[in-house]
């Protein structure tokens, strides 16, 4: 009887591992890419900019092997919320926080991350490359980054804050090691900037951005700037690139872009949100944007009380997003998703730009991606590219045995070819420049960027 036992428990065994093989073997799969390669069937050029930039990024072509230890999405976003409880209680990035003031009386911020941050002294297992920090390399500091440095702009997920390091530490840092200057925009009631007004943003106030990025290249004129927004902060990108269109480099040096795990279109994004994630997702807009703002609403009066008790109430996603557009002041969701649909411009974007999609992302799910829009910016532009990984989950892309995210070494790949295109491009110079040392919100002085009448 014990050895039928044993043997009915070896067999169960075996046929869990082979299960379990025959999945992980299903995420092992090169990125499947959608770009304009040119030639009289696309009415593009014989051979278009984004077809040459897929050429000179290897990690876009090559086989993506998950971490056998954490392949399953589920599995992959606990790891990434462990990550950012851990980076909340030994925090790897210090920042120096530039206030910047908006025309209608609201408040953003560039939070600039610091050299002196303690995550460059030492690479965690996992994180992306680039050269050594302190502890890796002797004692010997980074290099001090020359004026012209790229600097790449990081667009924060829908309810990151500074506490949580906006969710992406090591992204930062590793930004740090491979020669860039790294900065993130900090949207209106995030990172512990007060709300002052009632207009607010779910995705980020696409009007914020041009006056954010028109202080980056103020304070660094000479060098290239490059953008990344992850989830929500994929929006703004994508939006600003549209608007801008091919003035984009020439207002404020922008000559590359990336988006990981987008919602693309909204508001359909929203509704598309597999349960029971977007019951999940609903919970922290609710507390994030309306409980926590509530003496904001209180100044309102009345009317703007029972706006946010509409929201309150809301029970979906979608509808969640009507009323908070309202709240915020917009005159009807209509004009909101109006200024706010990242896929609106989709046709004038003139600047290289990168998307990264999980095939099993429950959050911004991979329907976005196949829609009839999505795949003709793709068909069309000949700057945009889409990866599409079978594996990922959303925004961890952990892959080989260490747990390496494949869409932060994707993005550096995709950068780098970007900015050495550019005239006298590349990343990586070291001219000495002046290295701020001092963190904001420990009551140092907070730099404030100038008045912006214009967005």
């Amino acid at each position: 009887m014990v050895s039928r036992a044993r043997r009915a428990a070896k067999w169960l065994g075996a046929c869990g591992l082979a299960g379990a093989g025959a999945c992980y073997a299903d995420g092992v799969r090169k990125p499947e890419l959608h770009y304009c390669k040119g030639g009289a069937a696309s009415g593009a050029s014989a051979t278009t900019h984004a077809a040459a930039l897929v050429d000179a990024c290897p990690l876009l072509r090559r086989t993506m092997w998950p971490t056998p230890w954490a392949f399953n999405r589920e599995w992959q976003l606990v790891l990434y919320e462990l990550d950012k409880k851990l980076a909340k209680r030994a925090p790897r990035a210090t920042f120096r926080r530039q206030l910047l003031e908006m025309r209608d009386g609201g408040v953003t911020a560039l939070d600039w991350v610091l050299d002196a941050s303690p995550g460059l002294g030492r690479r965690r297992p996992g994180s992306a490359g680039g050269p050594a920090g302190p502890d890796e390399a002797g004692g010997a500091a980074l290099p001090a980054l020359a004026e012209d440095a790229p600097v790449c702009v990081f667009f924060h997920t829908i309810t990151a804050t500074q506490d949580d390091q906006y969710g992406q530490p090591d992204f930062f840092l590793a930004a740090r090691r491979r020669g860039m200057r790294p900065v993130v925009h900090v949207r209106r009631g995030h990172g512990g900037l007060p709300l002052r007004t009632r207009r607010f943003s779910t995705m980020g106030d696409m009007a914020d951005v041009a006056p954010a990025l028109a202080a980056v290249h103020a304070a660094f004129p000479a060098a290239p700037v490059v953008l990344v927004g992850c989830s929500a902060g994929s929006a703004p990108v994508v939006r600003y690139l549209g608007d801008a269109g091919a003035a984009a480099r020439a207002r404020h040096g922008v000559v590359g872009g990336v988006a990981i795990c987008p919602g693309f279109k909204i508001p359909e994004a929203w509704a598309l949100t597999e349960d029971p994630w977007s019951g999940v997702i609903l919970g922290k807009v609710k507390a994030f944007f309306v409980e926590r703002h509530a003496p904001t609403w209180a100044a309102g009066g009345a009317a703007v009380q029972a706006r946010a008790a509409r929201a309150l109430a809301a029970e979906t996603l979608p509808e969640f997003q009507e009323q908070a557009s309202l709240l915020a002041g917009w005159p009807s969701y209509a004009a909101y998703n109006a200024e706010s649909d990242p896929m609106a411009p989709q046709d004038a974007i003139a600047t290289p730009l990168l998307v990264i999609v999980a095939e099993n992302d429950p959050l911004c799910v991979v329907a976005n991606a196949r829609s009839a829009h999505a795949e003709r910016l793709f068909a069309t532009n000949e700057q945009a590219v889409m990866a599409v990984t079978r594996t990922g989950s959303h925004l961890s892309f952990l892959h080989g045995w260490r747990g390496c995210n494949w869409a932060h070494d994707a993005t550096f790949e995709w950068l780098a070819a970007c900015c050495s295109q550019q005239p006298g491009g590349g990343c990586g110079a070291t001219k000495k420049v002046p290295v701020p040392d001092h963190k904001a919100g420990e009551g140092e002085r907070e730099e404030r960027g100038p008045l912006h009448a214009q967005p």
